[in-house]
């Protein structure tokens, strides 16, 4: 069995790369073998919910000693979320700037999966 959990390979890259990666998890298990992908994020629910927030939103994350902000814009035509996480230290009632991450993911739907999934084999 394989595993993909949350976004944890496929979409970072493009359609073909994401079918050449299925087809390489293909070869590591039997002919039985089942490949499951929980909890990712699927491109239908994602544009219901962005479409009520014009395409983008910002989060807030902490605990006692890290803030996280997170920028995520989420583009319908290409199916594509960008996603920037600027990170804080929190000294007092300040916040001391650390660094900050930017990704990009494609978003597929349940059909769009099966189709790559198929064309992998």
């Amino acid at each position: 069995m394989i595993l993909f959990h949350w976004g944890t390979i496929i979409g970072y890259y493009d359609e073909e790369t994401d079918i050449k990666i299925l087809s390489l998890c293909k070869k590591h298990v039997k002919s039985n073998g089942k490949l499951l992908i929980t909890r990712l994020a699927n491109r239908d629910t994602t544009a219901l919910i962005y479409s009520f927030f014009g395409g983008k939103c910002s989060y807030i994350s902490y605990d006692d000693n890290i803030v996280v902000v997170e920028e995520v814009e989420f583009n319908p035509i290409t199916s594509r979320m960008s996603s920037k996480w600027i990170y804080y230290v929190r000294k007092g009632r300040d916040l001391m700037y650390m660094d900050e991450l930017k990704y990009s993911i494609r978003l597929y739907s349940l059909h769009e999966l099966v189709e790559i999934a198929s064309k992998a084999g």
